[in-house]
């Protein structure tokens, strides 16, 4: 086990002053994040080692640990070129102690990735790209395995100004946008978890390594009111197994005020936020639909702002409880050489039996991410996920959230308080035929634009996806997941690939201690 000197860097504000200004800040109550598995997340499981006192205050400390074990089978559409069929194990350690005192908490969290078995030969030139994540990590890694490093090391300081709700958290530490709150409301919660949480700015949990922040939050909790300002870096990460320096070219920087509706048999909330992005990388070729001469000689930084909210609820109706959602985003500013103008929109409907056994939750919901329908133009309409976590919303992860129509219905079920069920069926399409076919999460290294796009042959159908996923709490530390997903592709695939089947399963183990 290789062991490298700390970097944790200071956070280039420039741009990003406007966040902080004089805000007041946020509580945020969970000092640890725990890697998540895909519905439900895990709690964090803390238990108390010891008591420290101290003459003006008394220090609690606790430690921490968790290990996630996946095996992941990739079945890529395919193609003589390369192989796309292949199996990998993935593994993640961390290990955690926080100090919590009256008027400050620290918290020091240390992690050790491993990938094994990775794939030699499961990405192709030109158009075939990555088939997977398997060649995600051989790409970046070469097959090397992760060194032990600082995940989380921050201080949180609380009552800000005298005021007991608010908090100031420093040093790097991991974020997703609309965790900011936890709603009382246990379907609000889930919803907000599943399918609001993580679209813009996430720690991209569902990859072996993720991503952490070196930054500054700033934050103000109110019981019905929230008020959150974020500005950071994120660190290297996701695919790439080193996760000890920061990505000192991009500036991240989130303001959001989030608000709670309550009533005896109704529950809402709602959130309006805004985002700069700003990527001056200059080694990083940016993925579009230009030709490759126009991308590659556009050094241009690109520099975004994101304005959206959201609106969650569920009340009562009949013998169970209706709910809805909506999201949605715009993004305006430069995109290199040309003048950014995307959107995006989520829009969901469901209903619970609450009282019938399995407690079947029945969904629907149609999302929308722009597209771009010129590639000499001095636009660009596609919209861009910014440093999403990908796979939440793709649960095969063959598509992102990027020129896309994603038509989809869900069924939950919950057969005991230990097991959940879900099943799924997305119908995709492209929402430009100009536009390419984009996968990925946002940038996780310096050199890796982290976006790819395939050309669409001047065609829109993405095929059908079929999906199972479950989720069993073996017992109050052990949490198992599967999935299995099915991929019938359409003429989009049929431009690159040979075939257009694909599936994409795993099963995984998350262990709390």
């Amino acid at each position: 086990m290789k062991l490298k000197r700390v970097h944790v860097s200071g956070v280039t504000l420039s741009a990003l002053g406007w966040v902080l200004g004089t805000m007041p800040a946020q509580a945020q109550e969970a000092a640890v994040a725990s890697v998540q598995s895909l519905p439900v997340t895990p709690a964090v499981a803390m238990k108390k080692a010891a008591t420290t006192d101290g003459k003006a205050d008394k220090a609690k400390i606790s430690y921490y640990g968790i290990y996630r074990f996946r095996v992941e089978d990739w079945n890529w559409f395919p193609t003589p070129k390369a192989n796309g069929a292949y199996t990998f194990e993935t593994s993640v350690l961390k290990l955690g102690v926080t100090s919590a005192a009256r008027l400050n908490d620290f918290t020091l969290e240390l992690e050790q990735p491993i990938v094994l078995n990775l794939p030699h030969n499961a990405a192709g030139s030109g158009a075939l790209g990555s088939l997977g994540y398997g060649a995600n990590y051989y790409a970046a890694n070469h097959n090397q395995g992760g060194d032990l490093f600082i995940k989380q090391a921050f201080v949180r300081f609380k009552r800000l100004a005298n005021n007991p709700n608010a908090t100031a958290q420093i040093g790097r530490f991991t974020f997703s946008d609309g965790t900011e709150t936890t709603p009382a409301d246990p379907s609000v919660a889930y919803l907000k978890q599943t399918r609001i949480n993580d679209r813009l700015i996430s720690e991209a949990f569902t990859s072996n390594l993720g991503r952490s922040f070196d930054g500054v939050r700033i934050s103000d909790n109110a019981r019905l009111h929230n008020v959150t300002a974020f500005v950071a870096s994120p660190t290297r990460g996701a695919y790439q197994l080193n996760g000890w320096d920061m990505l000192n070219d991009i500036q991240v920087g989130y303001l959001a005020t989030t608000f709670t509706q309550t009533g005896k048999h109704d529950y809402a909330e709602g959130r309006l936020f805004s985002i700069y992005y700003g990527d001056e990388r200059q080694k990083t070729v940016k993925v579009d639909n230009r030709p490759t001469a126009a991308r590659t000689a556009d050094t241009r930084a690109n520099h975004l702002g994101v304005f959206g909210g959201n609106y969650v609820r569920s009340f009562d109706l009949g013998p169970g409880r209706l709910d809805g959602v909506l999201w949605g985003a715009g993004e305006i500013g430069g995109w290199g050489h040309l003048t950014q103008a995307a959107y995006a929109y989520d829009t969901e409907l469901g209903y619970q039996f609450t009282h019938t056994a399995w407690k079947p939750w029945l969904r629907v919901g149609y999302s929308f991410y722009s597209g771009d329908g010129s590639v000499n133009g001095t636009q660009h309409g596609t919209y861009i996920p910014v440093l999403t976590t990908a796979q939440k919303y793709a649960p095969f992860p063959f598509y992102t959230q990027a020129n896309l129509k994603d038509f989809f219905g869900q069924v939950i079920l919950r057969p005991s308080a230990k097991l959940t069920l879900r099943a799924e069926v997305h119908g995709l399409k492209l929402a430009n035929a100009q536009d390419l076919w984009y996968t990925g999460s946002g940038a996780y290294e310096n050199v890796n634009f982290g976006y790819s796009g395939r050309p669409s042959g001047g065609h829109v159908n993405l095929g059908t996806l079929y999906d199972l996923g479950a989720d069993y709490t073996a017992t109050r530390n052990l949490t198992i997941g599967l999935f299995l997903g099915y991929a019938h592709g359409g003429d989009v695939q049929a431009a690159t690939f040979a075939g257009k089947d694909a599936d994409y399963s795993y099963l995984q183990f998350l262990y709390k201690f």
